[in-house]
Formats: structure tokens, C-alpha cells, sequence
């Protein structure tokens, strides 16, 4: 269905002209590929036809909507799914089916024009009561709480598919704009290490064969489908560097190749001790060709994506670490460079974020004691340069802020 407005020039009988514009509505009814037109009747002004024109587009719209008999969980899983799957990651398409999975089952009977923020109110409450089925273990099959986080996830996929019911005339309005979904009151905080954790964790699996993988996270931050996804060609070995240009992700239990989002590969530098280890890999595995995936199985095929998070958290039971995820490996790399005081946007780059307030966010957790530490070297800049609050003379100082990185290092 759609509308526009068009002039037409009459001719009279006595050789005067006049001008009427016309709303134009064109409708498609199933099963016809051609569109029918109704012109209405003529109007002097052409703000009287955008009036008319207007008007006429909701009559024909809500007759649609009151015509129409199709359910939530026949839009949901027949035509919506289907449909945006085409137009986003697998990976996230994998996301909004998992939250859908909670939708259709309880609201799916529902049609589109009756459903209710009512409805939806119920649903979240329920979810956050029973909405968790376990799976596997001794506990199969009972139903536990579905966290605030996940209840919005679903109100927020839920939203995105009923907009775009908006704009295929199926809907006037969006009830779930009316709903009101639980607060996520968690402080989120991420998972990180402290420097001598990882070192601790890094000498623990020195002499694991997968070593170099777990050294090159800690080193850039990659995330773990970017280390899987790490061939042999994207290692500049002259220039110290790694590209990330393939990630091998898990969507519906199998594993799919994507690239960056951008469509740019990110480039990340890497230090020489890790490059070595890198170099000692390559040499070690006979059949590596530029082709080939740097991480690998014993047998020489690609690890699994599930497999490295599982070898992860093995050694850090083993070493008796604190528990966090293979992930937060990345978010100890941001930690401890934001420690070391190196600049947001560098940080931002080497992750792949989209802009730094997004790094500035995440890793809030870092920045009070960012602040003391600058405050600090400000105040002891003043002191040695303008001998401000001197309590005694001093000798004349350093034209620079001192920096700690190079006094630990003996520069």
C-alpha cells in the first residue's frame, strides 16, 4: 500500500484550463501483481490532497490490520525470522531465535492485533520466575529463573520484529513500547586478572601445545572466534603483526565462518616474545601452509571454537586460579594497558571497538584508580617544575612527566 498525490491540468469547453490535484491510493490484494489505483475526487489545493490522502492511507491501513488474522508466533517463526535472517550476522540471528524460543510457545496463539502490553508484562514475569529450562545433569528438565538481562534481551528482539510488522501493515502500533520489562539491577562488572595472575597462569601452561594461543589473548585481546579463525597468512612476521580478517563462530551448533563487520581487517602489533612463540609453532607443524588455521587439533583439523573455552577453564582450575572466562582474557588486556596508562583510543583499536567512549564504559572498573595515579603525577609535575607547596628546596627536575613504564624498565 502506498500514496501519492497527482496534479492534473483540465481543459474547458470554453478553452480555460484548471488545475485539481488528486490522492492517489494504491492498494495489492494476494495473489495480484498488479496494483489497483483509486483516485478519489479532485481538490483545488494540493494541501487538501495530501489531507485526503492521508486519511485515506489509515482507513485502508486499519482495515488491514482488522482484516488480518495472523498470529504472533506464525509472524515470528514463518515470516520474520526467515526474513531478517538474510540481513544480520549468524551469530546474532542465532541470538534472536533463542529469544524468540521464549516467546512462541507462550504468546504465539496471540494475534498481532490483540496482543497487549498486558500480555507481554505477563510474559516477562514469567520468564523471570520459571523462564530457564536446565538441560542437562541430575536437574534435567525443571525450570529456573531467567535473569533481568536475558528478559530484556527478549523484550528488545521482540520490539525489532513488531516495528518491522509496523512497516508491513500489519500492525498500527508497537504494544511492547507500552510494556515494561524488569529492571537489570546487577553492577556488571567484567572479569579480569591482576598482572601476576597472568603471569602465573602463562607459566603454568608454558609447555602446553597450545601455549602460543593462549599468549597471543593475552597479548592483543583478540576474542576467541578471532583466535580460531587466525591463519598462518594473517601473521606479518617482518612487521609484528596479526590481522584479524576470518572469526569462527558457533551459530546453531555449527561453526561459520564471517568476517569484520566493517568489512576491514584489524590489524593488532604484537611484542617479539609472543611472535617467537608463533614462529616456534610454525616450525613445529610441518603441514603449515599460509592457508591454514594456526590453532589446530593434535590430528592437525580445526579446534573447535567450545573446545578452547573448555581447555581454558581446565587450566585455571588446575593452576588454582581465579575463575573467569576465556573472554575475559581480552578484558584483562584492556585492564592492564589502561593501567599502564596507555591512551583510550590505542586500547579501542587493538580490541576492535567501535568507538572509545565504548572502551571508556566497559572498563569503568579502571578509571578511579586512573584518576588517583594522574593526579598524582600532575601534582608531582608541579612540584619539580614550578615548585608548587614545596616543603624544602628541591633540585631542578625533569622537563616531562616521569614516566613508570620506562623507570620500571631502567630507561
Amino acid at each position: 500500500m502506498r500514496g501519492y498525490i497527482h496534479k492534473r491540468v483540465h481543459e474547458r469547453k470554453d478553452g480555460r484550463t484548471s488545475i485539481l490535484y488528486y490522492a492517489v491510493v494504491e492498494t495489492t490484494r494476494p495473489g495480484v501483481t498488479k496494483r489497483s489505483q483509486d483516485w478519489g475526487r479532485g481538490h483545488r489545493t494540493k494541501r487538501e490532497a495530501e489531507y485526503d490522502l492521508a486519511r485515506r492511507l489509515g482507513e485502508v491501513h486499519e482495515e488491514r490490520v482488522a482484516d488480518s488474522k495472523m498470529e504472533l508466533g506464525s509472524y515470528l517463526a514463518e515470516k520474520w525470522l526467515p526474513s531478517v535472517g538474510d540481513r544480520i550476522e549468524p551469530t546474532t540471528a542465532a541470538g534472536y531465535v533463542r529469544a524468540m524460543a521464549h516467546v512462541i510457545p507462550r504468546l504465539g496463539r496471540i494475534r498481532l492485533r490483540d496482543l497487549s502490553p498486558a500480555h507481554l508484562n505477563r510474559l516477562y514475569a514469567e520468564l523471570r520466575e520459571n523462564g530457564l529450562v536446565i538441560r542437562n545433569g541430575p536437574h534435567a528438565g525443571e525450570r529456573r529463573q531467567l535473569s533481568a538481562k536475558t528478559v530484556r534481551r527478549v523484550h528488545a528482539v521482540l520490539s525489532k520484529a513488531l516495528n518491522d510488522a509496523i512497516d508491513e501493515g500489519l500492525l498500527n502500533h508497537n504494544p511492547v513500547h507500552r510494556a515494561k520489562p524488569p529492571r537489570d539491577r546487577s553492577d556488571f562488572q567484567v572479569g579480569v586478572w591482576t598482572a601476576d595472575e597472568l603471569s602465573k597462569f602463562l607459566s603454568g601452561v608454558r609447555h602446553e601445545p597450545l601455549y602460543p594461543a593462549w599468549r597471543l589473548a593475552a597479548a592483543t585481546g583478540m576474542r576467541r572466534g578471532e583466535l580460531v579463525g587466525l591463519r598462518w597468512s594473517d601473521i606479518d612476521f617482518e612487521a609484528s603483526t596479526v590481522a584479524i580478517r576470518l572469526t569462527r563462530t558457533v551459530a546453531r551448533r555449527s561453526i561459520v565462518l564471517t568476517t569484520p563487520k566493517n568489512g576491514r581487517p584489524r590489524v593488532i602489533n604484537i611484542d617479539n616474545e609472543t611472535l617467537a612463540r608463533l614462529d616456534d609453532l610454525r616450525r613445529q607443524v610441518p603441514w603449515a601452509r599460509p592457508e591454514h588455521f594456526v590453532v589446530l587439533r593434535p590430528d592437525g583439523e580445526p579446534l573447535h571454537p567450545d573446545r578452547l573455552s573448555q581447555l581454558f577453564r581446565k587450566h585455571v582450575r588446575q593452576l588454582g586460579l581465579k575463575a573467569i572466562r576465556l573472554h575475559d582474557l581480552r578484558h584483562t588486556h584492556a585492564s592492564l594497558l589502561l593501567k599502564e596508562g596507555i591512551p583510550v583510543k590505542v586500547v579501542t583499536e587493538r580490541l576492535g571497538h567501535a568507538d572509545p567512549g565504548f572502551t571508556m564504559r566497559t572498563y569503568q572498573h579502571v578509571l578511579p584508580g586512573m584518576q588517583a595515579a594522574a593526579a598524582e603525577r600532575f601534582a608531582k609535575y608541579l612540584r619539580v617544575n614550578h615548585g608548587v607547596n614545596r616543603t624544602q628546596p628541591e633540585e631542578a627536575g625533569p622537563s616531562r612527566i616521569s614516566d613508570p613504564i620506562r623507570k620500571e624498565n631502567g630507561d
